[in-house]
This record gives structure tokens, sequence and C-alpha cells, in this order.
């Protein structure tokens, strides 16, 4: 459910809403990660990439079957309820996928790891909008939403095999650095008060902050540069279909 917009009109007709409640579906997807990525790191850092990783793709998974369930009884409030749901492990797992990738390739191919993920997300983009239209004119809307859903199942499952991969990772790194590591872990619990998770977590955005507060005017003209260009592309691509579709009568 990450590219409506593939099947926009069909949703409009379906649900029998207005292109304003339309929009919501993203509004619902990208609100809460205007903050969420900063806190899904913080957990991360402070609990363990392992557990983020397999958390935010049960997220994903769950908020698709609600996706799903509201395309198939044809109910708009239920499907906005399933876009933030999905919308609570979408953005944290690309932030976990980076960390992971970041993680498995320093000091070697880094940058291609990073553009060959890339381009394997463009092509899925490709690839959604040529089947989803397709299974939705086929069949409904629902079935198209159920072909998502088992896409989040198969990645759910890779996701899984990502944690057994990086678990191995991370016990030929403890056995090859066994002395250091563990006087280390053994400083950190003696002079670090935080226990529980909470803690840990408060104690990692604390860091986050510090860190944020740190950074140069460059690294926000950067950032208000992405916003200018993510302006002008994204929300035109995203609301525009119905309105070429009525404009020019295509089917």
């Amino acid at each position: 459910m990450d590219q409506p917009a593939t099947i926009e009109h069909a949703i409009i007709e379906g649900f029998d809403i207005t292109t304003a409640q339309y929009g919501l579906l993203y509004t619902m997807n990208y609100a809460p990660n205007i903050i969420l990525p900063f806190i899904a790191g913080a957990y991360m850092d402070a609990d363990g990439l392992n557990k983020g990783i397999i958390m935010f793709m049960i997220f994903v998974t769950i908020g698709q079957i609600i996706v799903m369930t509201a395309g198939y009884i044809i109910n708009y409030d239920l499907l906005l309820a399933g876009r933030l749901v999905f919308a609570l492990g979408y953005e944290p797992i690309n932030v976990a996928k980076t960390v992971v990738l970041a993680k498995w390739f320093k000091g070697k191919e880094l940058n291609t790891a990073m553009n060959t993920s890339l381009c394997f997300a463009r092509f899925c983009v490709l690839f959604t909008g040529f089947l989803t239209p397709l299974v939705t004119e086929s069949v409904n809307i629902g079935t198209a939403f159920a072909v998502g859903l088992a896409t989040c199942v198969i990645a759910l499952g890779a996701s899984i095999y990502i944690v057994v991969l990086n678990m191995k990772l991370q016990a030929e790194e403890m056995q090859t650095y066994e002395e250091n590591f563990y006087n280390h872990y053994e400083h950190d619990q003696e002079t670090t008060p935080y226990g529980g998770c909470c803690d840990k977590t408060k104690h990692a955005l604390a860091k986050v902050w510090r860190d944020v507060k740190s950074f140069k005017y460059q690294f926000w003209l950067l950032c208000a540069t992405i916003v200018m260009v993510y302006i002008s592309i994204l929300p035109p691509a995203q609301m525009v279909s119905d309105m070429l579709i009525e404009k020019y009568s295509v089917d």
C-alpha cells in the first residue's frame, strides 16, 4: 500500500470519496514519519537492530492486512487505520535497511550496495505500477491489496533471514574481539544507569538531539533542498493520475 497512486481512480470511485479524502491516505502515512525515524533509530541503537527489524516489519504486515480487509469490505475509515499502522513500520524499516547495509559493507562496496538496494526499490515501484492496476481491473481492489500483503509476508520472511545473518555476523565479531568487547560491556554496565529498554531509548534520543543541535548550516541547507524537491515532485505524482484520467478521458 506504499503506492496507492497507481489505482487512485479506482480507490476514489470504489470507496466513494473525494480527492481530499484520498489525499488523507498519504497524510496518514507521512505525518507519523516526520518524527518516527528518530525514535526508531534511537530504539534500535538502544535495544538492538534485530528486534527493530522484526517489530517494524510486523507493523507493515499488520497494516497491509487491515488495508486488504478495508479493500474487500469497502470501509474508508478502516483503510485510513491500515495506512497509519503501515506507516509505523514503513520508514523505520528503511532506517533499519540502511543500518544493515552500512554495517555489512563498511569499508567495502558500500556505495554499490546502497545504490543496488535503491535500484531494486525503484524496480518494485515500476512493477507495482503495472501489476496493481491490472489486478484491480481484472478482479477488485481488495485482491490488489491482497497481492501487496503477499509481498509483505515474503518481506517479513526475508527480514527474519536478515536477522539470522546479522546475528551470525555479531557472533563472529564477538568471537574475534571477545576480550575488548567484554571489557567494554562490563565498563558500560558499571557506569551507565540505564537499565530498561525505555531508559536506554530515552538516553539514545537525548544523544540524537545533542548531535542534531551540533549540525552545521550546510546540513540544514541540504535538508531544505530535499524538502523543496519532494514538494515539487511527490505531491503532483501522487495526486495527478485521477485528474489526468478525467481531463483526457483515459480508461
